[in-house]
């Protein structure tokens, strides 16, 4: 009984450190960010563009890597996000920091 409970309060921390397996699911996951934070329409969204084709403004730009550090457990430096010049390389840096990132452990 104490482990099946043990594992029901582990078991959110578990999905989330295996939901983002691939590029593709965390490519989903920045369109969904995309969709519910800021209204962007499904269609519009190209990862070869970033951010005046999806009328992002310098404020959202900060609060959409705000979103992205939040939704992945990541952080990034200024000049990391700087770099960030459309979703490809939104997709890139945040898949590099998953995978570079220390598997957590769970006890």
């Amino acid at each position: 009984m104490r482990a099946f409970l043990l594992l029901i309060l582990l078991l959110p921390s578990l999905v989330h450190a295996q939901e983002f397996t691939t590029c593709d699911s965390v490519d989903h996951a920045i369109k969904k960010i995309l969709i519910e934070q800021f209204g962007v329409e499904s269609l519009l969204i190209d990862f070869n563009e970033f951010p005046n084709q999806l009328q992002i403004n310098e404020l959202d730009s900060i609060e959409f890597v705000i979103a992205l550090e939040e939704r992945f457990d990541i952080q990034f430096s200024d000049s990391e996000a700087e770099q960030m010049y459309n979703l490809r390389t939104v997709s890139n840096a945040v898949c590099g920091k998953i995978l570079a990132a220390p598997k957590k452990k769970y006890n």
